[in-house]
């Protein structure tokens, strides 16, 4: 079955440099967030009909496009090592994604072909660029996201739906929004298209992605909970979880959001970024929330469904945070008892307003960042108790090796997208990935519930 290009408003194609690139290979590597290997599967079409043929090794490669993130400090140095690793062995390099938008007059970039998120389709004018010596720069902004794809890809793996380009947010931290720009939802129908696509092609789940899914719609006058509603009555077995959400937009669709998720196709699981504790650091933030706000939703969400699965983002060490505002963090933390947390510590930005501050010491940020870790691991143990000695159906997303007791091992998501391990015993039936099954949750740790 060929990929499929799901078109919403106007037909977007790339130029046409078949002749130019025909018989030449390209692979790419991607950084940071599920919207970003979204991209990349984009442009793996872009690639592939533009003649070009795509290897999963640079080794194989004329063309290395490197997808990249802006979030993090380390992340960019990874890249610029990584860029410097494919120009001393003499590999053409293309820059894309959020990097090349965000920061284009980085000293590495020159001479290379950059195109942002907004111009993925711009892919094999850029490659072709590249191969004859004079690499283009293409990053202008669009006022509508790209089309979604549909490629041959094995069912086994989550299909990632990204639901829309940019945020309404200016966090004080983030140089994604100097990428991806203001809010450009797709509309409902082109997503619930794609989706169907996916799941007709055997995906077994489908993860909603953007820089906010909780901001999803307001552009286009819907909201999440009307995108989520259209998703699950497509018919199938499959399972849909929501990606990042910010707490301030929740008010638009809450109480129809409790309704939703008592849906079999939907993860009972949330991901809500809190990053402080204290009111006094969110401001200083730029977020447009309270800690208030983010207790109260996972307050309510766990009256609903005490096995909602909540996971949070946490700063640690923003420049303006005293000892008082760490503590509050950690109390928040231990009042919303969130089953993931995501934490980072502190790292400033080009271009954002936080990285004109004065940085705190290394060493303390260092401290406040094992504290929180250190309770996440307590926090995240507890949660993983309430599962012991509950029974229900998990959906098999991978089969490994057990090298601890030979044979082989299931690893699965239950209702609540918990990580579970399962052994089965020799008189069970192996099942495939994608299939669910029954289980008994006998055994957790700090990540995992097992059933052995």
């Amino acid at each position: 079955m060929k990929n499929k290009l799901l078109q919403e408003n106007s037909t977007l194609t790339p130029p046409s440099n078949k002749p130019l690139l025909a018989g030449q290979t390209v692979s790419f590597e991607t950084y940071g967030c599920s919207a970003n290997h979204a991209d990349t599967r984009l442009m793996e079409h872009y690639a592939e009909t533009s003649g070009l043929h795509l290897v999963t090794a640079e080794k194989d490669s004329d063309v290395v496009v490197l997808n990249t993130c802006t979030v993090k400090g380390p992340t960019q140095t990874a890249i610029e090592k990584r860029i410097r690793e494919l120009e001393s062995i003499g590999k053409t390099v293309v820059v894309a994604g959020c990097l090349s938008q965000a920061d284009p007059q980085n000293e590495l970039f020159k001479n290379k072909s950059l195109i942002g998120p907004d111009t993925l389709d711009s892919l094999p004018e850029a490659i072709s660029g590249s191969l004859q010596g004079s690499p283009i720069q293409i990053t202008k902004r669009k006022k509508s996201p790209l089309p979604l794809v549909v490629r041959d890809e094995p069912p086994s793996s989550p299909f990632i739906l990204s639901i829309s380009q940019g945020c309404l947010s200016s966090c004080s931290f983030c140089m994604t929004k100097l990428a991806r720009g203001n809010l450009r939802s797709h509309s409902i129908r082109h997503l619930r298209d794609t989706a169907q696509e996916a799941i007709a092609r055997g995906h077994r789940e489908i993860y909603l992605t953007s820089q906010d899914t909780s901001a999803y719609g307001i552009d286009i006058g819907v909201t999440l909970a009307d995108l989520l509603s259209a998703l699950i009555e497509i018919k199938g077995r499959f399972k849909i979880r929501i990606g990042m959400a910010n707490p301030q937009h929740f008010h638009k669709f809450e109480d129809s959001l409790w309704k939703l998720l008592e849906s079999e196709k939907l993860y009972r699981f949330l991901h809500i970024p809190l990053q402080s504790g204290s009111n006094t650091v969110l401001d200083h933030m730029r977020r447009e929330h309270t800690a208030e706000d983010y207790l109260s939703l996972v307050t309510k969400g766990r009256s609903f469904f005490p096995d909602l699965t909540i996971a949070t983002d946490i700063i640690c060490g923003y420049p303006t945070e005293t000892e008082e505002d760490h503590q509050a963090t950690q109390s928040a933390l231990l009042h919303s008892m969130p089953d993931v947390v995501n934490i980072s510590r502190f790292w400033p930005r080009p271009k954002t307003r936080a990285a004109a501050l004065t940085p705190l010491s290394g060493s303390l940020v260092k401290a406040r960042s094992s504290e929180t870790t250190k309770l996440f691991r307590r926090i995240s143990r507890s949660r993983n108790r309430f599962w012991l000695d509950t029974q229900g159906q998990i959906l098999v997303t991978e089969i490994q090796h057990d090298t601890a007791r030979g044979g082989r091992r299931l690893i699965g998501r239950n209702s609540s997208y918990k990580q579970v391990i399962v052994v089965p015993s020799r008189e069970q039936t192996f099942p495939a990935i994608g299939e669910s099954i029954s289980c008994t949750i006998n055994d957790y740790g700090t990540f995992d519930l097992r059933s052995f």
